[in-house]
């Protein structure tokens, strides 16, 4: 393969514009400082596809929000060469052209069925945002904090609910997968073993996570999650956020990529940045949230540059920057 870093295309599992678009007044995606996928960054970044996450906290008025951010769909396709990607034979025209192929996802499904509704109603919701977007990437079960399904982040020892069992049961089949980038590791660990022994057709990823042995957060995967979703040929999508690479050094990025190929992850690691509106970031302290060569989806060429030098392989590198996602959504949309 003769392709130059600097040229390849790109994918990316994870970021926050319907959120932002559905939250802040006047919120325009061509205007290129409010957020770091705004429709230039992309352009200048190679991006040929962007995961779209439909983001609820878990709160009265999560079903909602998420609505109001599926409602938003129909606006980002009205630009120009902006594209819904939904069926099995379009992933291989992903990165051919400068077209634009955007994806949903459901990050936690609070947005589906608040705490205290009918379970039901999770399920019609999941069908009506199916019927007017297309497909599905990926749903996860939490955000941060535990919910009906099980523990996020930060809830430590909180597993999987009876909701999150009904959940995963209702997805077996669906060619939806499920992420791990916001659960608890019990969490993690109670998924995995409950697909297991149910026998769940069910893909397993994270869709925006880096190394907890490289970078000690709980944001971040421990190294045994991160090989079950390498075993059951997952994806996991690198996350650009200073909080989970390092405080300090920008280039400790290039360590997860780095972990990831020698637990075996070469066809498993792709990118998940995770931009989303700062300006009024609750937690201060976190402020700068990106190291400032990753503060939008520009940065990708000179990310895809010094990986290529690190990796020393160009496939390798090209796998990283699209070709594991379109792999993995040929597989799983596979009839």
């Amino acid at each position: 393969m003769n392709l130059t870093a600097h040229v390849f295309p790109i994918a990316d599992l994870h970021c926050d514009l319907l959120s932002y678009l559905a939250r802040i007044p006047n919120a325009n995606w061509n205007h290129s400082n409010d957020i770091g996928v705004s429709l230039p960054h992309l352009k200048q970044g190679n991006v040929r596809l962007q995961v779209m996450a439909i983001y609820t906290s878990t709160r009265t008025g999560s079903a909602a929000y998420a609505q109001k951010q599926v409602s938003l769909w129909d606006t980002l396709l009205a630009y120009p060469d902006v594209y819904p990607l939904k069926h099995p034979h379009e992933v291989e025209k992903v990165g051919s052209t400068d077209s634009l192929w955007i994806l949903p996802a459901i990050e936690n499904a609070s947005g589906l069925c608040e705490e205290d509704e009918p379970l039901g109603l999770a399920w019609q919701r999941l069908e009506e945002i199916e019927r007017r977007l297309g497909r599905i990437l990926y749903i996860s079960l939490t955000h941060h904090d535990e919910n009906r399904f099980g523990g996020g982040n930060y809830s430590h020892n909180v597993g999987l609910k009876s909701d999150g069992k009904a959940l995963l049961d209702h997805l077996d089949g669906k060619k939806i997968a499920v992420d791990l980038a916001h659960t608890s590791d019990q969490l993690a660990s109670d998924i995995l073993t409950y697909v297991d022994r149910q026998s769940l057709d069910i893909a397993i990823i994270a869709s925006h996570s880096n190394f907890r042995p490289v970078w000690n957060h709980v944001r971040n995967l421990p190294e045994e999650i991160a090989r079950e979703i390498i075993h059951r040929q997952g994806i996991i999508g690198i996350n650009f956020l200073r909080s989970y690479i390092d405080d300090v050094e920008a280039d400790k990025l290039f360590e997860h990529f780095m972990f990831g190929l020698k637990i075996g992850a070469e066809y498993t690691l792709a990118l998940g940045a995770d931009y989303f509106y700062t300006k009024d970031f609750h937690d201060r302290s976190r402020i700068p949230l990106y190291h400032k060569a990753h503060e939008n989806a520009a940065c990708y060429p000179m990310v895809m540059r010094k990986l290529q030098e690190i990796v020393g392989d160009t496939e390798q590198t090209q796998g990283i920057g699209i070709e594991n996602i379109k792999t993995f959504l040929s597989r799983i949309w596979s009839t």
